[in-house]
């Protein structure tokens, strides 16, 4: 399903309420949805590499920012972003929730697709 500026609401009846959806996100609509906001904690390795901590899906007014830190001898960087790109609307519609899975559509364009099926566990 290609749902437009529906996308997010599919998602989150589908959590709510327990029912199955395939989504194939398209289009961003940053202009329209200014609140998403995606949280991420990223452990910086020596090499200057970042290695993904957690991530979490909100929504939310407060300004983005980034910021890096020493907790208990660890470089971390704590970003709180808004979403803009395609990959990052593909980040926090998957970031609602772990049971969200993502694959592959074999066709030109966007192809990735989400869904969720509440019988797999």
């Amino acid at each position: 399903m290609h749902p437009d500026q529906a996308t997010e609401e599919i998602v989150d009846m589908g959590l709510k309420h327990n029912l199955r959806f395939a989504i194939v996100p398209c289009c961003v609509f940053a202009h329209q949805f200014p609140q998403r906001r995606i949280l991420k904690r990223e452990r910086i390795l020596s090499d200057g590499q970042l290695e993904l901590i957690e991530a979490t899906s909100l929504t939310s007014d407060k300004e983005p920012f980034v910021k890096e830190e020493v907790i208990d001898d660890e470089n971390i960087k704590t970003s709180f972003m808004e979403v803009k790109t395609y990959s990052e609307l593909v980040e926090y519609l998957k970031g609602k929730d772990n049971r969200i899975k993502m694959d592959f559509l074999s066709i030109e364009g966007r192809n990735k697709i989400l869904y969720f099926d509440p019988l797999e566990t």
